[in-house]
């Protein structure tokens, strides 16, 4: 049956199941209706003076927009309709009588994969997995409650709300992300779907189908083309030869890169960094096919193509597309020696000017086919949405970005050497298939709201009307979004504004300054849309000290308390997790709350008074974990020692702009005599009996945690770690964090790498095993019987794989010349602070000034220790020991 005697078939079914439906107290003759309904609303507000004016207002025309959006759920620009929403769903006002509810953080790790279809159903660049996200769900928010993401993605947090049976409210600022956030989250009736999707591919078949037609010269059938294999062209630098890449650089057997490239005609060896392309005329690397695949009914064969294949492909490269099809400058930017962005790169992005020339020909037919279609077919409105969004999903994966025997390289803009063209007429229909079996598992309900603007300014939103946040939010410069998102919201028309990102990069002048404002400015909104008491859940990604900082001042900033960290292992690892140095492994999860109305009224009635500090004291030690255990093992939990309740209440008063009441001395005085204290940790008389019943049952720490608030005490906790227990990067890099809540805030912030690098050794599976790495693996019980048989010399692929990139404690010679390596490091340190123009030092390494007042002492330079004593607080040099003591004598010595 063709796609012209189905399509009837279809539209009198979907007739059928149309039906009445209520949407924000009004009845509708269906979706469709309703739909337009909220579509004139929307447009007269896109009209309305100011509203393009809100934050992160997305770059696109007015029906570009209404045709993306399907309101009052889901808007490709801010959506105006999220107050009633939010009455509807709780039935009062927003912000009106708010219960209290007494939750603790969430105290334990998380380990989920993301293995899960629904997680995998459409792509996107950071997703957490539903499994991960649902323990949190159900232990912070109401059952009835309602869940905010503020940088939603993908849409997985409303993905768990409908599973869990929540609300949710949505926001990002990619109309990209927002987009597979409304194909994740809107009801979708599979039933529809198969048949829409049918329509769909038919049609594209009927229209494009003989761009993949070839004839198969062995069987002489018609056959379709499933893929074809394209290498880039380089000429030899030594005899000037022209060759392909599948030629001298690629195994086509193995499907890999060979391990060195020599030219076909005169052998010379040739660098693979230095490969010379050849360009056409339009400046683009020249590639011709090399492989080319068959599906017909006799055989389904890859060989190297034949003439008929060449001359298919010469045949339809030259035919016109009938359809609109993206055609966007890369970024808007027209070419330039400075390239369109961060991605771009002079190598491999040559002559790729525009998102169209990312496509192969045939590709973008297809796409702007299905795109057109698909505004055409009568579907219900989330069909539509539906299908568009996995349809542009689907794109970059049909780009020359796909690599000839795998997938994209996921967060870059990569052209590789050797790259597939997809059929995407067989790509879309295998997803589409695929995701009306997944998505017949999800209720079919309206309980998700997603709006496309930026978190820097949620005015749609009333305060305190949202019971719990959980967010992912982008993390310094790892991932440039507007410019990864760009080519899925060039195919639809609607762009994501630069201004509002919350990112470091060159390119946008944005650095650690205006990253931490913007996220800053969010975390105030978030404060101020929460309900007092509740929770919000924060996820952290990055290896990097500083932008640790930028997010936790960023929180303290906004009001919010912070309780717990926790780790959570999404237990497979990312392309960057798996290949970059130093990559982090495992995300933290941040559980930080918003104090409670009777704590503010207390503040208010009593503000910066004595009594007011012990009541936040008292409200926060009933915030925090009672009993951690982990491995049978009893965890100090880090927030209930006397230093960082302190810095929390300090905290609190700074924000309100109040002074302190209670000194340290006082504070820690204080905190002995009103609550009973075990094992360093301080504990509400309610609590402490059930901390003391478990305890009971468990093994005490082996040490009591150190306190790390500067390099040297941050040395003294990795020694502590890596003493006997020699470990990954990655496996120190959570537990690192965490312990940087009491840092100094004079104290420069040094990287964890840098300091393994300067103090401690990494095995990196050149040479022996090192005796403290053997010793170690000796007692893990999965290796115990092996190591018997085995030496450090001769220790098994197994074995060594496991003991790479173990960082350990040096033997004490070794010791000696790390010593010598780091002291001059620090000296390098202390030079750049005597030439720094600047009158005071606000932030500086302790440990750098005290070995260059040892040196300087040494070489008698009297006045290079007096010239910076003058730059760093007076508190500094006297309470630091060391320090005065070089001091003293330089004064004495110099005759001052």
């Amino acid at each position: 049956m063709n796609s012209s005697q189905q399509a009837p078939l279809f539209e009198e079914k979907s007739k059928r199941e149309k039906g009445p439906v209520e949407c924000l107290g009004m009845t509708f003759a269906d979706d469709e209706a309703r739909r337009n309904y909220f579509i004139e609303k929307l447009r007269k507000k896109l009209q309305a003076p100011g509203f393009r004016k809100i934050a992160g207002f997305p770059q696109g025309d007015d029906e570009e927009i209404l045709r993306l959006s399907d309101p009052p759920y889901y808007t490709a620009c801010p959506n105006p309709f999220l107050t009633e929403l939010l009455q509807e769903w709780q039935g009062k006002t927003p912000g009106a009588d708010i219960q209290t509810v007494d939750v603790q953080p969430f105290a334990k790790d998380v380990s989920a994969g993301n293995y899960d279809p629904l997680y995998q159903a459409l792509s996107y660049h950071t997703k957490v997995p539903p499994k991960a996200i649902i323990g949190f769900l159900n232990h912070f928010c109401p059952a009835d409650g309602v869940v905010f993401d503020g940088f939603c993605g993908s849409g997985m947090v409303g993905l768990t709300a409908r599973l869990a049976g929540r609300k949710a409210v949505l926001v990002d600022l990619s109309p990209a992300a927002t987009s597979i956030g409304a194909a994740h989250c809107r009801p979708i009736d599979t039933v529809e779907l198969k048949a829409a999707s049918q329509l769909l591919v038919n049609r594209l078949r009927k229209e494009c189908g003989s761009l993949y037609e070839v004839v198969d010269e062995k069987t002489l059938l018609h056959a379709e083309v499933d893929y074809v294999i394209w290498s880039e062209q380089y000429r030899c630098s030594n005899c000037l030869s022209e060759f392909l890449f599948a030629e001298a650089g690629y195994d086509l057997i193995k499907r890999e890169p060979r391990s060195e490239v020599h030219c076909p005609k005169c052998d010379a060896a040739i660098d693979n960094l230095r490969l010379e392309r050849c360009l056409d005329h339009t400046g683009r690397t020249i590639e011709k096919p090399v492989r080319v695949k068959y599906l017909s009914r006799k055989r389904i064969s890859e060989h190297n193509p034949s003439p008929a294949d060449l001359d298919w492909v010469e045949r339809t490269e030259a035919q016109p597309i009938p359809h609109v099809y993206p055609d966007d400058w890369m970024m808007h930017i027209s070419p330039s020696e400075e390239g369109w962005g961060t991605m771009w790169r002079r190598g491999y992005h040559s002559g790729m000017w525009k998102v169209s020339d990312f496509f192969y020909k045939r590709t973008l037919w297809v796409l702007a086919a299905a795109l057109q279609f698909i505004d055409e077919l009568d579907v219900s409105p989330g069909i539509r949405v539906f299908l568009r969004s996995t349809v542009v999903n689907l794109a970059p994966g049909m780009t020359r970005m796909r690599r000839a025997y795998q997938g994209i390289l996921p967060l870059v803009l990569y052209i590789p050497r050797m790259r597939r063209e997809v059929n995407a007429i067989r790509t879309i229909e295998g997803k589409l298939d695929q995701l009306t079996q997944v998505m017949s598992s999800l209720p079919m309900d309206n309980s998700t709201a997603i709006s496309t603007q930026s978190s820097t300014s949620l005015s749609n939103i009333p305060d305190m009307s949202i019971d719990y946040i959980f967010t992912d939010p982008p993390f310094g410069s790892n991932i440039i979004y507007s410019e990864v998102n760009f080519i899925w919201e060039s195919l639809l028309k609607v762009f994501t504004v630069q201004s509002n990102e919350a990112i470091m990069d060159g390119n946008q002048k944005k650095g650690l300054s205006e990253y931490q404002i913007l996220m800053t400015d969010c975390f105030k909104e978030f404060f101020r849309i929460l309900m007092p008491g509740r929770w919000m859940t924060v996820e952290f990604h990055n290896s990097k000290n500083s932008i640790w900082n930028a997010i936790q001042d960023g929180l303290q900033a906004a009001g919010f308390i912070v309780a717990d960290v926790r780790v959570l292992d999404k237990e497979h690892e990312s392309f960057k997790q798996a290949v970059a140095a130093g990559a982090v492994k495992q995300d933290l999860v941040i559980s930080a709350y918003k104090p409670s109305v009777n704590l503010e009224k207390e503040y208010a009635l009593h503000p910066g008074s004595v009594e007011a500090a012990w009541e936040f004291v008292h409200e926060h030690l009933g915030r925090l974990p009672v009993f951690v255990e982990k491995e049978s093992q009893l965890e100090v939990v880090a927030e209930r020692q006397n230093y960082l309740i302190f810095d929390r209440m300090v905290a609190f008063h700074i924000q309100r702009q109040v002074a302190i009441p209670l000194s340290a001395h006082e504070f820690y005085a204080g905190l002995i005599q009103r609550f009973p204290e075990r094992d360093g940790m301080f504990f509400l008389n309610e609590q402490v009996g059930i901390y003391d019943q478990k305890r009971a049952n468990c093994e005490k720490p082996s040490q009591l945690p150190l306190m790390v608030t500067n390099e040297a005490s941050a040395i003294l906790w990795l020694r502590r770690q890596l003493d006997g227990h020699p470990q990954t990067l990655q496996e120190l890099h959570p537990d690192f964090i965490r312990e940087l809540a009491a840092w100094q805030k004079n104290e420069k912030s040094i990287e964890l790498l840098d300091m393994l690098k300067e103090n401690y050794l990494i095995y990196n599976a050149s040479g022996p095993v090192p005796e403290q790495i053997w010793n170690w693996m000796s007692d893990v019980p999965e290796f115990k019987e092996q190591l018997k048989t085995l030496t450090p010399q001769s220790p098994g692929e197994r074995v060594l794989q496991y003991a790479c990139d173990r960082w350990y404690v040096p033997d004490p010679n070794r010791a000696q010349d790390l010593e010598k390596l780091r002291e001059h490091s620090l000296l390098r340190e202390f030079e750049r602070y005597l030439t720094d123009k600047e009158k005071k030092l606000k932030v500086f390494r302790l440990e750098a000034v005290q070995v260059g007042f040892k040196d300087a002492w040494k070489r008698q330079d009297y006045k290079s220790i007096l010239s910076l004593a003058a730059k760093i607080p007076e508190d500094i040099l006297q309470e630091d020991p060391k320090l005065l003591m070089w001091y003293d004598q330089a004064l004495t010595r110099s005759g001052i």
